[in-house]
């Protein structure tokens, strides 16, 4: 019976584990994306001086 518990509790950690490298790993591409997006936000956003002379 200890050698089953045993496996549960290392079937049960390996998961969570999983799960939160996981998590780590969509974290950590919504940033870069966040990032992404804001440079090139910043790349299409026309400055002022370029507007007037048009």
């Amino acid at each position: 019976m200890d050698e089953k518990l045993l496996y549960l509790f290392a079937a049960y950690t390996i998961i969570w584990l999983a799960v939160f490298a996981y998590s780590f790993s969509l974290s950590s591409r919504q940033k870069a994306l966040q990032r992404e997006i804001e440079a090139l936000r910043e790349a299409l956003t026309v400055p002022e001086e370029a507007a007037r002379v048009r």
